[in-house]
């Protein structure tokens, strides 16, 4: 067979004329991504875009330094992705748009880079498998979830490190080199999946040249120590999000053997076929005692060993290049080592995003290969082919975002097409009593808890719902169970206190807050609840004001939800609790002129939880403050 074919200008060709064709080329691919991905644009925020970056104090601080000097903050050692948060927050604040606009923008960048590295590869077609990368339906997960910024960085920056190094080796400039090595690093700063990028420069050294030098394994040596470094500075933080969320993985590493096998076959074939693509797969149930479990992984060794053997033909060559750089950049999502999400599901969209231009590149240029066989006549047909199936990946793209509008539509369809996804069970019951709907948040949290009876945050959830529907024995209960399943879940004991003041046991409330503070010490719910007492005691033997407003003053500066109330009603709901703490902390130490200025911000940010109960207690303690009196609890325990 020949040899791979590249886009390289016609020899007759101007390279005035190359580069004009050629930026032409590549702007038609952007402004069709662009408009491909327009229903990104007008998404919101959903899941955890929160932890990224409505609620990542990071995001908002005065200066990006804390950013890079801080690696064992609560969230993921990723500076490069919080710098790029940080600064659009100077630019557009917490408004969504924006955000997906940029996300779309390099998802774009990224297909044009893949494009360039292709050509240095002298991969058939290049444009078009950049193209169709570009509107692969796959990665809408990528592209609409704000949250997956750290795969598009990551993606565009280790793709850059290839494309430099590719050029150094064809033209021996120390500088290329260095360029390479500093691309590689904000790419491993960006997020730690691209780990594997050295072992795809050995590949495309085999591939260009037939073999492996000693020059090229010494070549990757600095990639590696970038790679070593990055991981060394960020497992203590991913450690502790691992085990924060208890048991990931079940199995042994014989399960996770199996798993892996399972796993590269599975994205294999959503890449080939893009349907039925779920937000939470099914977990898998994998029984490493039974050898049919291992026949996936088998044959995927039987598959390289078998073309390993036929490598001197240049087909099988093709096939074994693009299945290594396939699998070893998939091998970090194949869940060998922990990582969060494999709590709900041991595989999701998003982690192929790196892996699958080498399997759109397979298939097209095994499709030219057949068109070469055919002759020249079937040379239209492929045109019209072409086009159709760019236009079906686009449709699909289109409504696969819609998906990912907002939180109530992702976890609806989550819970049509997998309705074990006990997690979007859980998320859409909180959804739910966000916008007061809470008779269907109950039926949610009941849904999870038939799924998982052992699930405590849906047992606390559920407690959560029992207080605001004044069942507190009910409300007890339920968070008496999750702590009987999770001691260490932070919440429930916070929740008791609430319960037991609202029925006037206070001894027993402030032990439940003092309990949350010993295995919590930043809980600044918990200091509220303690400081509403001191405040608001009915014996005026136990009232201390005055602590009360240090303790106020102390949980409203220390609120991690503080900034986040404009975007996120469950934010606004901890941020009018605790300012309606601090303005009754005030009445009851004489400072009325505080309390009323401090009640009517918290009545603000009432309006913005979405429960007019809340709306309606503010209101009746900010007059009770404008008359010049305190708010006293009754006996029965009233708050």
């Amino acid at each position: 067979m020949q040899n791979p074919v590249s886009e390289e200008p016609d020899a007759g060709e101007t390279p005035r004329r190359a580069v004009g064709r050629q930026t032409l080329a590549g702007l038609a691919m952007v402004v069709v991504t662009l408009a491909a991905y327009y229903p990104a644009m007008r998404g919101g925020f959903i899941w955890d875009d929160n932890l990224h970056l409505t609620r990542n104090e990071l995001v908002r601080d005065a200066s990006p330094a804390r950013i890079w000097l801080a690696p064992f903050s609560s969230i993921e050692y990723y500076p490069v992705t919080w710098t790029s948060y940080w600064l659009e927050h100077r630019i557009w604040g917490m408004h969504p748009r924006g955000y997906h606009m940029v996300n779309v923008l390099l998802h774009a960048a990224c297909a044009l880079l893949a494009w360039r590295v292709l050509l240095r590869l002298r991969v058939p077609a290049a444009w078009l498998v950049a193209l169709v990368f570009s509107l692969h339906p796959v990665n809408v997960e990528t592209v609409a979830w704000i949250t997956q910024r750290k795969n598009l960085l990551s993606m565009l920056f280790s793709l850059a490190a290839l494309l430099t190094h590719l050029r150094y080796e064809d033209e021996h400039r120390a500088r290329r080199y260095l360029t390479a090595v500093l691309f590689f690093a904000a790419a491993m700063l960006s997020k730690a999946a691209v780990i594997p990028l050295p072992a795809i420069l050995l590949a495309s050294a085999w591939w260009r040249r037939g073999a492996i030098r000693r020059d090229d394994v010494l070549r990757c040596l600095p990639y590696v120590a970038v790679a070593v470094l990055a991981t060394v500075v960020q497992q203590p933080v991913r450690n502790e999000m691992v085990t924060a969320g208890a048991q990931v993985h079940s199995g042994g590493f014989m399960a996770r053997l199996a798993g892996a096998g399972w796993a590269v076959w599975f994205y294999l074939f959503k890449a080939l076929l893009p349907i039925d693509l779920i937000f939470v797969y099914p977990r898998w149930v994998i029984d490493p005692r039974s050898a049919v479990s291992y026949l996936p992984g088998a044959a995927l060794l039987a598959l390289f060993a078998a073309l390993f053997w036929q490598s001197r033909r240049i087909w099988c060559r093709a096939i074994l290049f693009a299945m290594v750089c396939y699998v070893v950049m998939l091998s970090p999502a194949l869940g060998f080592v922990d990582f969060y999400f494999l709590k709900y599901s041991f595989v999701a969209d998003h982690y192929q995003y790196f892996a699958i231009v080498a399997i759109i590149a397979l298939v097209i240029g095994a499709i030219l290969q057949i068109l070469r066989r055919v002759g020249k006549n079937g040379t239209r047909p492929a045109y019209v082919g072409a086009a159709l199936i760019l236009l079906i990946l686009t449709a699909q793209t289109w409504r696969q975002q819609l998906i990912y509008h907002d939180n109530e539509s992702l976890w609806r369809d989550t819970i049509a097409r997998n309705p074990t996804a006990w997690m979007a069970h859980n998320n859409l019951g909180n959804e739910l009593l966000t916008q007061g709907r809470v008779t269907e948040a109950v039926e949610k949290y009941r849904a999870v808890l038939r799924i998982r009876p052992e699930h405590a945050v849906a047992h606390n959830n559920l407690g959560i719902v029992m207080a605001q529907l004044e069942r507190p024995n009910d409300a007890i209960a339920c968070f008496q169970e999750a702590l009987r399943i999770n001691a260490n879940l932070p919440g429930p004991r916070n929740n008791l206190g609430d319960v037991f003041e609202q029925q006037g046991r206070y001894d027993e409330a402030i032990e439940s807050y003092e309990d949350e503070l010993r295995r919590h010490p930043r809980s600044s719910l918990a200091i509220r609840g303690i400081a509403w007492i001191l405040a608001t005691h009915p014996d005026p033997n136990r009232r201390q004001p005055n602590r009360a407003v240090v303790l106020a003053r102390h949980s409203a500066v220390h609120n991690p939800f503080r900034h986040a109330a404009a975007h996120d009603p469950l934010a606004a709901s901890y941020v009018t609790l605790i300012l309606d703490t601090l303005a009754t902390a005030y009445a009851a130490a004489g400072r009325f002129d505080d309390a009323v200025s401090t009640a009517r911000v918290a009545w603000k940010n009432a309006r913005l939880s979405n429960r007019q109960e809340l709306v309606d207690r503010i209101a009746s303690r900010l007059r009770l403050f404008e008359e010049g009196r305190a708010f006293v609890a009754q006996r029965s325990g009233e708050s």
